[in-house]
């Protein structure tokens, strides 16, 4: 590879470097195919790597006994899962009901869902969703009451 001269329009000459991609083959027919071998070669990797870690050796865990008592039982409820749950039985209930007594029943359903929602402690993350859902719940419970005394 020499220096190849090139004139400019004032005659002085520039001397520049012949172009490397002008004499080998074109490196864009080699991306594709790297890229693949590349992503095979993390896939294999990733699967053969995973699979053959060595295990954290395994230690004994000495947990308490405990032993519930009979006088005061260990409930942790969770209000807003509970009123959920509430809800879509009242909801459920709602498209099958036909009676007073039927509309009775949903109705106890949504305004203990309501009360629930309203008992959602301010310190948890759905605090704010439970107040809405609470008002939402209240107008179903009284729609529901209405149907129940019709």
């Amino acid at each position: 590879m020499g220096l190849t001269s090139v004139s400019k329009p004032q005659g002085k000459r520039i001397y520049k470097q012949p172009s490397a991609r002008s004499h080998s083959f074109p490196l864009r027919y080699l991306q594709l195919p790297a890229f693949i071998l590349t992503g095979l070669g993390i896939a294999l990797a990733f699967y053969f790597g995973v699979k053959h870690l060595p295990l954290a050796p395994q230690t004994e865990t000495f947990l308490p006994t405990v032993t519930p008592s009979l006088s005061a039982p260990i409930v942790q409820s969770d209000p807003f899962a509970e009123a959920v749950k509430s809800a879509t039985t009242a909801a459920q209930l709602a498209q099958v009901a036909k009676t007073s007594s039927d509309w009775q029943l949903v109705a106890q359903q949504w305004q203990t869902a309501a009360t629930l929602m309203n008992s959602v402690p301010s310190d948890r993350v759905q605090f704010n969703l439970a107040r809405q859902k609470a008002v939402e719940y209240e107008k179903n419970f009284q729609y529901a009451r209405k149907n129940a005394e019709k």
